[in-house]
């Protein structure tokens, strides 16, 4: 009996804080999302970036004379659509430029650790009917917008939802039926399309339909994850406590390790290759002096916005998600400790990449999640790698 009332004790007391600061980063999320749109949308519209692009999709001719594919769904209004969402990126999978093609593998595949999260906090029972359990609606707008516009005011929505510690204190569980289907989901529905665009040796046409089908795999995560829910047992022994746990540490697992080798491997060819398009610099930074210079120039430099709009944002996520857990489980976390987590998130995103980086993370705190609703105060600490 004791041992329940300091659970419930402990429970009491982290259910009066909240979050110091949430307004703070729900505007830096705000500011993030618009200033990403005017980089992306507003400004390259202006400015006519990329080049000739609706003219090109117009005539329906890429920049080097091909004809484009016309039919995907065989609705008219729909695959008009699709005309600019394909042509936006197949210079990467035809691989026209060797540096946009290592780019978007390497901003495509981190992605992966982002989803898997993502899923599974949809599939929380503290997040039935939240914003954040609404991925599609996240994927239908990031797909069509832009990514670096619509992925901070997913973590918004998360900032609101979670700002009050007493969301710690129950909630947390997957159903075990969501929890036993999530790898395979995430990986059949959004990793497998997204390896299938740069399969080599394909030809033009079968690449261009597997860049039509990559457009909505995020939400083929969703179909699956419903279809796991009716397929797959809710049941575990009596005994079980937390059953849900080892599944959704395989995913994060297996997106850390995916992750991990996708960026060690875009790294490897960065720091090797003597190709002018291989170079860290033309790969990941942007470059205002070369977006006019072509068609796929533009739509290269609007992917790399796309790429650190997303990514950074991701990093405060984490952080803050470290910094929940300091403050419920220890009752609080000095500058010095919040400065060595920021310090440490930056060294997972260089070791492991930003997906790999929110996958170790995820997966250190759902330990501790659940040493949250179990009433134990214990020490903190950092992830591990392996």
């Amino acid at each position: 009996m004791a041992k329940t009332k300091t659970k419930k004790s402990a429970k009491t007391a982290v259910s009066k804080g909240t979050r110091p600061y949430n307004a703070l980063y729900v505007l830096i999320f705000a500011v993030a999302s618009v200033g990403a749109a005017w980089l992306m949308r507003v400004e390259t519209g202006i400015k006519g970036i990329p080049v000739n692009f609706v003219e090109q999709v117009e005539a329906r001719t890429y920049p080097n004379g091909m004809p484009m594919r016309t039919h995907y769904t065989g609705i008219e209004a729909v695959d008009s659509g699709l005309l600019f969402l394909v042509a936006a990126f197949v210079a990467g999978p035809l691989g026209w430029d060797e540096g946009v093609r290592l780019q978007q593998l390497h901003f495509l595949v981190q992605f992966f650790g982002v989803i898997a999260v993502w899923n599974i906090e949809a599939c929380r029972s503290r997040h039935s009917w939240k914003l954040v359990s609404f991925t599609g609606l996240f994927v239908l707008f990031y797909q069509t917008i832009a990514g670096a516009a619509i992925i901070p005011l997913y973590y918004l929505a998360h900032m609101l939802t979670s700002k009050s510690d007493s969301y710690y204190t129950s909630g947390r569980k997957v159903s075990l039926a969501h929890a036993r289907g999530l790898l395979v989901s995430v990986g059949i529905g959004y990793l497998l399309p997204t390896l299938a665009m740069y399969t080599p040796g394909l030809s033009t046409a079968t690449i261009q339909f597997l860049v039509f089908l990559w457009q909505p795999s995020p939400a083929f995560v969703n179909i699956l994850l419903f279809a796991s829910s009716l397929l797959l047992s809710s049941t575990a022994p009596k005994s079980a406590k937390s059953p849900d746990v080892k599944h959704l540490k395989r995913v994060y697992a297996a997106a850390a390790i995916v992750c991990a080798i996708n960026h060690f491997a875009t790294l490897y060819v960065c720091a090797t290759s003597s190709h002018p398009q291989l170079s860290f610099e033309y790969v990941f930074l942007p470059n205002r002096d070369l977006w006019m210079q072509s068609t796929t120039a533009g739509l290269h430099y609007i992917f790399q916005v796309d790429w650190w709009g997303c990514f950074i944002p991701t990093l405060l996520w984490a952080w803050v998600a470290v910094y929940d857990v300091h403050r419920v489980l220890l009752g609080g976390a000095s500058a010095t400790q919040l400065v060595k987590w920021a310090i440490y998130i930056v060294g997972l995103t260089v070791a492991l990449g930003p997906g790999g980086m929110l996958a170790v993370v995820w997966s250190w705190r759902e330990d501790r999640l659940v040493m949250i609703e179990s009433g134990i105060r214990g020490t903190i600490q950092k992830p591990k790698t392996a």
